[in-house]
């Protein structure tokens, strides 16, 4: 939106459109780009809410560094275990995004 406003702005420059039709488009992209930022701040707020406190992370990075996972930990880490009649499971951990964040680095874990 800033750069539809630099170039808006380059076109009133030029000669291409006067200055109403500039002051009208103008407006209505600043409108559109403050109620953007009103979003991508409630956004930010939101996420910094959710975000898991310190004693979760070390606990979450104690667990990649394990090779067994301890009922302690997986009391702290996970969520639930849904099985699956097609013996599919699934771990629905606490830290969300645990998996796709540090976790990466993990090695499979063995339950104790």
């Amino acid at each position: 939106m800033r750069e539809e406003k630099h170039r808006l702005y380059e076109s009133l420059v030029l000669g291409e459109i006067g200055r109403e039709e500039y002051k009208v488009q103008k407006s209505a992209l600043d409108a559109e780009l403050d109620g953007a930022l009103r979003v991508h701040a409630a956004i930010l707020a939101e996420c910094k809410k959710n975000l898991p406190g310190e004693e979760s992370l070390q606990a979450a990075k104690q667990a990649l560094r394990a090779k067994k996972l301890s009922g302690a930990l997986a009391d702290l880490l996970v969520d639930k275990v849904p099985v699956y009649p097609d013996d599919k499971i699934e771990v629905v951990w606490k830290l969300e995004g645990f998996l796709n964040g540090f976790a990466q680095e993990a090695q499979p874990f063995v339950a104790p």
